[in-house]
């Protein structure tokens, strides 16, 4: 018996002993599937080291460029504080505003509530205005901006909605538990703008 064997034979053997039935799949070749596979990558194995220098390099330049414009972000973020107040006129106007809009609100009849979630709404888009964001109606400016520009910008859209149907249906009800909830919801934006303490 001959007990040498050739290169081809150790891999058929080999390839016997790693590979189910399920997986033999003959190639029209004759040669089996996991053979053509690993072929397949040794012929090509530049090819590959190239793309994935190609690929890296990709991501590399997506990352910067996400570095970049989180930055970006970051500027205009600075820019809406910045041009709202710290300590400026724009600050002192808002504080007393936020003043007014808080004694409406500790009356606690829900005529006063309307009027301290009006006068929130005003407020905001006044400092809106003043920043320059772009926009006709607080509801443009509203869209201009990000959560990364108004970290509760979801809930200042809510808010923004409660006072357009306080503004546009005669009718609507609102009640303590939601005008307290609204009014939360300007404060913490006036907040994060470094409007109020």
């Amino acid at each position: 018996m001959n007990t040498t064997s050739t290169l081809p034979d150790q891999i058929l053997n080999l390839e016997n002993l790693l590979f189910s039935d399920i997986t033999r799949v003959a190639l029209p070749n004759g040669k089996l599937l996991a053979l053509g596979i690993a072929e397949f990558f040794l012929k090509n194995l530049t090819d590959f080291k190239i793309l994935s220098v190609l690929i890296t390099a990709l991501f590399l330049v997506g990352a910067l460029y996400l570095a970049f414009v989180g930055n970006l972000l970051g500027s205009k973020i600075e820019k809406i504080t910045g041009a709202l107040g710290k300590g400026g006129k724009n600050k002192n106007k808002a504080n007393k505003a936020w003043l007014k809009t808080k004694k409406l609100l500790s009356y606690g009849d829900e005529g006063h509530s309307k009027l301290a979630v009006i006068e929130a709404d005003n407020i905001l888009d006044d400092v809106l205005k003043s920043a320059n964001i772009r926009g006709e109606s607080l509801g443009e400016r509203l869209k201009n901006l990000n959560p990364a520009q108004l970290p509760n910008l979801n809930e200042i859209w809510e808010a923004h909605k409660v006072r357009n149907h306080l503004v546009h249906e005669p009718d609507f009800s609102l009640d303590s538990q939601t005008a307290l909830r609204v009014i939360s919801f300007y404060e913490k934006a006036f907040k994060s703008l470094e409007l109020i303490d």
